[in-house]
């Protein structure tokens, strides 16, 4: 993809995440303030809600908060994050069947400029297997005890070697509205994302990059 055309997807997503329209959609992926999960954490444990109480720590510590600091986080992507096709590897169901829910996949990536694309979209069933931890062999255990943990986590990732290609695993919180149909049916996600180790990474609306992506 020609550089004239990464930036302009860019140059749009910034407009995008700084507008008012994005608003509602940085309250479905992160309404959520520091005190409400703290309150979480403490409390839900003694109505036996373990699992919630757990969730409501690790969104704390990962940083998923609503604050104006992610906000403009957000706002700074377009200028300091990469573009990548995601290639979506295991997801929640009900991305697949109802149409504009807000809800996690696990997709794979890197930052190669797309040189690696194809074989991403090969390894996708095997990295599946290995996450769900289905029959990993000798080799694989590595990564399959690396896919492990299915929760979702704010601005994990998770780094790998398959194929002699260099794979991030992303945690991705999937907005069903951003998506080309009314649910989930493909299987490519076009982000931006922070390079390094960790850090944030979005899905691009579908109707941002439709006249300039062939999907």
């Amino acid at each position: 993809m020609s550089k004239e055309v990464t930036d302009e997807i860019r140059r749009r997503a910034g407009e995008y995440f700084a507008s008012g329209s994005f608003d509602q959609h940085f309250v479905q992926l992160h309404g959520h303030s520091r005190i409400t999960l703290i309150l979480a954490g403490i409390f839900l444990p003694l109505f036996l809600q373990f699992s919630a109480s757990a969730g409501a720590w690790r969104k704390l510590f990962s940083g998923d908060l609503f604050t104006p600091g992610l906000r403009r986080r957000y706002i700074r992507l377009a200028k300091k994050g990469e573009f990548i096709f995601t290639y979506v590897v295991i997801c929640n169901e009900e991305l697949k069947y109802t149409p504009g829910v807000v809800a996690p996949a696990l997709v794979i990536g890197n930052f190669n400029e797309g040189r690696d694309d194809r074989q991403m979209l090969k390894m996708r069933a095997r990295v599946a297997d290995l996450a769900l931890g289905r029959a990993a062999e000798p080799h694989e255990q590595k990564i399959a005890k690396l896919l492990g943990d299915q929760d979702y986590c704010f601005q994990r990732r998770r780094h790998f070697n398959a194929g002699g290609v260099k794979v991030i695993a992303f945690d991705l919180m999937v907005l069903g509205e951003f998506l080309p149909t009314k649910t989930l049916q493909i299987e490519v996600i076009p982000c931006l994302a922070e390079p390094g180790r960790n850090g944030l990474i979005a899905m691009i609306p579908h109707s941002l990059v439709a006249d300039l992506i062939d999907f």
